[in-house]
């Protein structure tokens, strides 16, 4: 028998083991450092890698439909790569995607990408008909998006993206762990950047299934090692650790890291407006990587999120909120453009599926445009407790920051100008949020406190 041939069986032998329900033995059919991709990754809380992981997935699977069977349609072997399409179907008896057993018959189609390595199946990255399922579990109907664009992505970034590996840097952050989580939600994996790889953050995004790797800005073979093997970078850093300077440098690096280790696509997180030439010390930081980006010959995608609306919740802002105080260095009639990190992390998402669709492109992106006024009467709506618009001027920001004060300056004569009617034809899968949405997600008990 050739390799081929014999890789060919050894991919056909997971399909018996499955439909055998001999889940005792997979470790005669995965390697130790086995690894799924795509729908096929690890369970919440269960192992990350080995036999293990797939075996807790076939459990769970099972006990959503106990009759489930898989039926190979195709097979086909190449190198050390095996692509098998199966057809599944069973009754769903338990909870799967969320919903209880409904007693539908369910079918379904996958395609596997088997790595096969010593004998054994290294790594299963597959793609499957996940709207199909939810449809046929009344979870889900045909939508209809406003755009044939929108159409064409919104089908194919939920049932025919190739689940990718992602790395994440500021994984740990807010920005970037709602990027790791809008990878996760949608099939994809998750290599994570960190200077320490047993801090309780670390461990945290372990338990989720993402590989943490170690690596320092200021390190360039670091990111170098980080990067291999990626099928997208996922860049940010912040001005408010070390200054806007060393925030360029450290944008300088990782984009010259991701060169050096051929990488597919670079996400650039940067600020919106920071291509208007706007004087603010880190708008013009990140412009000044974003030109570095542009001139490096790395496909790449610019991505410039607006005022974070997570903000209200930044130790320089509660006291005055439970106080009854909403304080901004603006008029109170004077809008401002503002996003959630879930929209960020969502958007980044759809960028990594759209590939060279948007290659070259930069994108301002904003969920929402309203006055302090009008946020300060959500904010009393929200939290049930009155909350009234203080504005002051920005120089009294002067003293503890330059920067801050010339950006509140800059977005009462100027402001961001993302086109947020565009954002949401165009992509529909990021499911934007209004600030009262994002407000009325949020726990308020933290105004109680003193």
């Amino acid at each position: 028998m050739s390799d081929l041939e014999t890789n060919k069986a050894i991919a056909l032998r997971l399909v018996e083991v499955f439909n055998g329900r001999q889940l005792d033995r997979l470790e005669d059919v995965l390697h130790p450092k086995f690894r799924g991709r795509g729908i096929s990754a690890v369970v919440p809380g269960g192992p990350v890698v080995g036999p293990g992981a797939r075996r807790k997935l076939y459990q769970m699977f099972l006990q959503a439909i106990p009759d489930a069977r898989g039926q190979v349609v195709d097979v086909v072997a190449e190198g050390d790569k095996v692509v098998l399409v199966d057809r599944f179907g069973g009754t769903h008896r338990g909870e799967f995607f969320g919903s209880p057993g409904t007693g539908n018959h369910i079918e379904w189609t996958a395609i596997h990408i088997y790595t096969i390595r010593d004998g054994k199946i290294l790594e299963d990255a597959v793609m499957t008909d996940s709207l199909a399922i939810m449809q046929q579990i009344g979870l889900a109907r045909k939508a209809w998006p406003a755009t044939k664009q929108a159409e064409k992505y919104s089908e194919r970034s939920i049932t025919m993206s190739q689940s990718k590996l992602v790395l994440v840097t500021g994984a740990t952050g807010n920005q970037g762990g709602a990027c790791v989580d809008a990878l996760l939600t949608r099939g994809h994996q998750v290599r994570a950047l960190t200077r320490n790889s047993a801090s309780p953050a670390a461990k945290r995004l372990r338990e989720q299934g993402v590989e943490i790797v170690v690596g320092d800005f200021t390190d360039h073979d670091s990111l170098v090692r980080a990067a291999r093997g990626v099928d997208a970078v996922y860049a940010m850093s912040t001005p408010y650790e070390q200054g806007a300077d060393k925030e360029t440098a450290q944008g300088i690096t990782i984009t010259d890291a991701a060169k050096a280790a051929r990488v597919a696509h670079l996400i650039y997180s940067s600020v919106a407006s920071a291509n208007r030439g706007t004087g603010i010390q880190h708008f013009d930081g990140k412009y000044a990587v974003e030109k570095h980006v542009q001139a490096s010959g790395v496909p790449y995608t610019i991505v410039a999120p607006v005022f974070f609306m997570e903000n209200l919740l930044q130790p320089w802002t509660l006291p005055s909120l439970r106080q009854g105080k909403l304080a901004m260095a603006l008029p109170a009639t004077r809008s401002l453009q503002q996003i959630t990190v879930a929209d960020i992390g969502a958007f980044v998402a759809a960028v990594i599926e759209r590939g060279d669709t948007v290659f070259g492109r930069r994108f301002d992106i904003a969920g929402d445009e309203l006055t302090g006024e009008e946020a300060a009467a959500i904010l009393s709506k929200v939290t049930g407790r009155e909350v009234h618009y203080e504005g002051f001027p920005p120089d009294v920001l002067r003293a503890q920051s330059e920067d801050m004060a010339r950006m509140f300056e800059w977005f009462d004569s100027s402001g961001y100008a993302a086109d947020i009617k565009s954002l949401r034809r165009d992509f529909p899968e990021v499911k934007w949020h209004t600030f009262e949405e994002w407000a009325r997600k949020q726990d308020w008990s933290v105004l109680d406190q003193s």
